[in-house]
């Protein structure tokens, strides 16, 4: 595997622990509790995906 596939990796999970952690702050407190901070992770996500496109 190549280092810039492990870093993806390494990234990926980073956003996967923050969308962990939002999702039960929203199950615990409703949307309402979290709908500042689903802006920025989703924005998180969406370059994380555009870096992987243009990666190829």
């Amino acid at each position: 595997m190549r280092r810039e596939h492990l870093d993806y990796m390494a990234q990926l999970k980073g956003i996967a622990r923050n969308l962990n952690q939002l999702t039960k702050l929203a199950n615990i407190g409703g949307f309402a509790s979290v709908v500042l901070s689903h802006g920025p992770i989703v924005s998180e996500i969406e370059d994380f995906l555009k870096r992987l496109r243009d990666d190829r």
